[in-house]
């Protein structure tokens, strides 16, 4: 194992049959995590395969696979959608999928089946424009009726829901039926596949050990998954590492109170990394000062162990232009890689991009796959990738209407034929759909020359060589259980711009934190749900990524509204004060 400290060394070589492990920003936290890993493959020689280590985002993953090294080979190592996702393309036939052709559509097109079980079942009446009128159920209600199930906030029984779950369960069997799920649905599925008794049977003898990386941030359905593994089939061992200071989706579901509550039994060994390798007081004191400040935590003390001091820094009422010239002067003397620009929110940070185009600034602004996707042009590469893995998807066939050029008459005789006939909506059409990417690339570039695929196949083409993707189930697995964080591997070689949940787990020697203002962080939202604690941890989480230099700067923006949102320039942060001066 690699040299641990004493708290390190502990944490990694317990046997308890339920552990939790605290690991403030860091702490080495992934280091302790696979020194128990290779601990319970090379001592207690347990077969790789019996272990599942599951983790927040695929960089995360990756990370652990090749820290963890050839000792782990064998074992399943993923996010825990991705785990969810093999759980049904393994026994999927157990809820009603035939597992060899699984196919997974975004929101987007979920939204589309939604509506038409909405209407089917009278709740909502489609107008002669096509619009929708959502009289009985509104559409406010059913969007946060998804995302209650899906996040597992909304449990089957409430009678305020009744009939959003007889369309849920409509749903549900529309799904099944095209082999269908959706990025919710890959939980809320796997969860049901838990009740199945020879399913269950199966992961029993599958999983005897699971580690649970950054648990801070699984959502209430995430939990309902890790216990019913827990308490159902009984696991040897379950070894759980987290922060609850570093929750920062509450909005998706998580739920921090669990880590707060399994600190608390006596059932579960703790351990608590004490020491923090990142950043020194400097940074650390200040950090420590701001989340003090919350009440819903576990109390804890940040030994700040870096090999520089580190400095914090406020600047209060820049104009992003004062902020760019202050990135310039930061960078002279280091590589751009070393310094992050954060901000609680997009806006600010595509200004700052603007300025720096304009400057000529190097920079990454993490947060473009999410524009991608909604273009058309994206939509119909993965259309013909989806339909290569599920022929009877009729979203990704509509995706490529466009593309092949079939007007509304044509799509209107391809659904009659293959109604007719029982036909997937290729086979009706009875053109030939090229079925790998290559193919997919030039079918395209000949048949729609005049529309530009750039942006969607350079973005696919460097997905295929980072991750090695090769057949279309790759493709659309890879783009379907995508995240933010994915964007870093791909491109490196500027200043970073990102939000503070895309930084999460991430640092650089040089952290510029912008917008510390009043409505931005916190966000106006936030302080009007009453979640400021959440909007601290966020704060929190972007101080904490900073090694050796902390720069919190307060913006006045300028009056544009039709290019910035920002009605006023706010007064400083409260978070600001919060960080100078203890509570």
């Amino acid at each position: 194992m690699t040299k641990l400290d004493q708290y390190q060394y502990g944490a990694a070589v317990s046997e308890a049959p339920r552990v939790l492990v605290t690991a403030p920003p860091g702490s080495g936290k992934t280091t302790t995590l696979v020194a128990h890993l290779q601990f319970m493959v090379e001592t207690r020689r347990i077969t790789p395969s019996r272990i599942a280590a599951i983790t927040f985002t695929r960089m995360a993953a990756r990370e652990i696979r090749e820290r963890a090294g050839e000792a782990c080979r064998g074992m399943q190592i993923s996010t825990l959608h991705a785990f969810c996702l093999d759980m049904l393309m393994t026994m999927g036939d157990h809820v009603g999928y035939e597992r060899d052709w699984l196919s997974i559509i975004d929101d987007e097109d979920a939204r589309l089946d939604e509506k038409e079980v909405l209407s089917d079942l009278g709740l909502i009446r489609r107008k002669p424009d096509g619009r929708y009128d959502w009289a009985r159920v509104g559409a406010a209600a059913w969007q946060k009726f998804v995302s209650g199930v899906t996040s597992g906030r909304i449990e089957r029984g409430s009678g305020l829901y009744r009939e959003c779950w007889k369309a849920w369960d409509a749903l549900l069997a529309r799904f099944r039926s095209q082999n269908l799920l959706t990025y919710g649905t890959i939980l809320t599925e796997a969860l049901a596949l838990l009740d199945d008794r020879k399913a269950l049977a199966y992961f029993r003898d599958q999983h005897r050990h699971i580690v649970v990386d950054e648990a801070q941030d699984t959502s209430h359905i995430q939990w309902s998954i890790v216990w019913r593994l827990v308490e159902k089939a009984k696991p040897d061992t379950l070894w759980v590492v987290a922060d609850a200071d570093q929750s920062l989706y509450s909005w998706r579901g998580a739920a921090p109170n669990e880590i707060i509550a399994m600190s608390k039994s006596a059932k579960v060994e703790t351990h608590t990394l004490t020491n923090s390798y990142r950043f020194g007081p400097g940074i650390a004191d200040p950090a420590m000062r701001l989340i003090k400040n919350n009440a819903e935590r576990i109390p804890s003390v940040i030994v700040p162990r870096g090999k520089m001091h580190g400095k914090c820094t406020t600047l209060l009422h820049q104009t992003i232009r004062q902020t760019a010239d202050l990135v310039i002067s930061l960078h002279r003397g280091r590589a751009p890689t070393d310094i992050a620009v954060l901000c609680r929110a997009h806006a600010p940070l595509n200004k700052l991009a603007d300025e720096f185009k304009a400057l000529k600034i190097k920079h990454v602004k993490i947060g473009r796959l999410n524009v991608l996707r909604s273009k058309a042009e994206f939509r119909a590469v993965m259309g013909y990738l989806r339909l290569a893995v599920n022929p009877f998807d009729r979203r990704a066939f509509m995706a490529i209407t466009a593309t092949e050029h079939l007007d509304e008459s044509s799509i209107r005789l391809v659904r009659e034929k293959a109604v007719a006939g029982r036909l997937s909506l290729p086979a009706a059409y009875g053109k030939t759909i090229p079925s790998d990417f290559n193919a997919i690339k030039s079918h395209i570039c000949e048949i729609d020359p005049a529309t530009d695929y750039s942006d969607a196949i350079d973005y696919l083409t460097r997905a295929a060589f980072w991750e090695g993707l090769v057949t279309p189930a790759d493709f659309v697995r890879y783009v379907s259980l995508a995240d933010m964080q994915d964007e870093f591997r791909h491109t490196n070689d500027g200043v970073t711009l990102c939000t503070g949940h895309a930084a999460k787990g991430l640092e650089w020697p040089v952290v510029v934190i912008i917008g510390c203002n009043e409505s931005i962080t916190p966000s106006k939202r936030a302080e009007n749900e009453g979640n400021i604690e959440e909007e601290r941890r966020i704060m929190y989480v972007m101080m904490t990524r900073a090694q050796e230099e902390l720069i919190l700067i307060h913006n006045v923006f300028d009056r544009d509204q039709k290019t910035f949102w920002f009605k006023n320039d706010g007064d400083p942060s409260r978070f600001i004060a919060e960080a100078k001066h203890a509570s």
